[in-house]
């Protein structure tokens, strides 16, 4: 597509995930089929649950920004 500009990033620290909580909750909002194994609530305690027996790796992908 032209004019779309994405950029990635890896967050591997949970302070990098529940810094993501808001924005990834606002698009929950947008998905009303999403599965629930998909939102921030199941991640961040799915990566709670499993510290130090694995190692975080969430990519995120944002268009300006967003």
């Amino acid at each position: 597509m032209e004019g779309l500009t994405v950029d990635t990033r890896i967050v591997t620290s949970l302070a990098g995930l529940d810094a993501l909580g808001p924005s990834w909750r606002a698009l929950e909002e947008t998905q009303p089929d999403l599965p629930f194994s998909c939102t921030f609530d199941y991640v961040a305690a799915w990566a709670r649950a499993r510290l130090g027996t694995t190692e975080l790796a969430v990519v995120v992908a944002e268009d300006q920004g967003q």
